[in-house]
């Protein structure tokens, strides 16, 4: 992955004329020739970066985008709250080392990513390593390359933060979401189960409990 800061290897445009060039986000633009419709490219715009894959469009959130951000994390995450969401979202719009891209079609919020920068991850050597926490599209527009899309948007802003990797985890049973991270060339590191217990209340704690005394 380290080869890419600057320049994703998978981001390639062509011209009318049919030459491909490769390029970064920041720089797909129509340039000496019309972009075929199908191939994507960029502007800058207020709202920030904007990335068009035939009738999708892909935005980096930002608050204007909130409410779409919100009705997609209810579908995905559908038993946590909606304070809970609002204070995630606030967390993604105010940390630099948290960045999240939304997908539209025709108007209507599609698919949404968010990824983090992390300084230490299982599997991982080197720091910081860039961390997909989340993505989905929903069901009726899947199979059209929007993952891939925001994906490829992703691991390009991951190394501009001078990630050499990314990493992500997945529940063992979503069959789906596995093949798609290793059709991504992801590889699998560990399958681990995790464990959790709640500690007394510190007003509650007594020496041999688990608790060091002063």
């Amino acid at each position: 992955m380290a080869a890419c800061v600057g320049q994703h290897p998978e981001l390639r445009c062509r011209n009318n004329l049919g030459k491909v060039r490769a390029v970064s986000i920041a720089d797909w633009r129509p340039r000496n020739g019309t972009w075929t419709k199908d191939m994507p490219f960029t502007n800058r715009r207020k709202r920030g970066w904007v990335i068009t894959c035939g009738e999708n469009m892909i935005v980096v959130a930002d608050r204007s985008h909130t409410r779409a951000w919100l009705r997609l994390r209810r579908q995905v995450y559908s038993s946590l709250g909606d304070d809970f969401h609002d204070q995630e979202i606030e967390t993604w719009l105010t940390d630099s080392t948290k960045c999240c891209w939304i997908a539209f079609e025709e108007g209507e919020a599609v698919g949404f990513l968010e990824a983090s920068l992390r300084n230490i991850v299982d599997g991982c050597l080197s720091s910081p390593v860039g961390y997909i926490e989340g993505i989905a599209v929903l069901p009726p527009w899947r199979g059209k390359g929007i993952a891939r899309t925001m994906m490829l948007a992703a691991e390009e802003w991951m190394c501009r933060q001078g990630c050499s990797e990314v990493a992500t985890d997945a529940e063992i049973e979503n069959r789906e979401a596995i093949t798609f991270h290793k059709n991504m060339g992801f590889e699998e590191t560990y399958r681990i189960v995790e464990f959790r217990k709640n500690l007394p209340a510190e007003q509650d704690a007594r020496p041999g409990q688990g608790w060091v005394s002063s």
